[in-house]
């Protein structure tokens, strides 16, 4: 069993940081806060580098100062679900 927990350790330190991006602008924000911050809260309880970003505005920039490996877009409804991410 522990060589299966070293793997999964493993794979959890090569995930990097990541970033949960949730919130945005649309009429499903409430639904994508929640769900973000429920992805964010998983993350963390398994041991990944997590960090949460509500991105309401200006989260280009945001992104880019958090420097994450990967990015975790959580957004419901226009903006997101249609894959045209909004402005920042």
């Amino acid at each position: 069993m522990t060589g299966n927990n070293s793997l999964c350790k493993d794979k959890i330190r090569d995930l990097g940081r990541v970033l949960v991006l949730y919130g945005g602008q649309s009429g499903e924000r409430e639904v994508s806060l929640k769900g973000g911050k429920a992805v964010l809260e998983t993350l963390l309880g398994l041991g990944v580098a997590a960090s949460g970003l509500d991105a309401r505005t200006h989260w280009v920039q945001q992104v880019a100062d958090t420097q994450p490996d990967r990015v975790f877009i959580l957004w419901h409804g226009a903006g997101g679900e249609d894959v045209a991410l909004p402005p920042s």
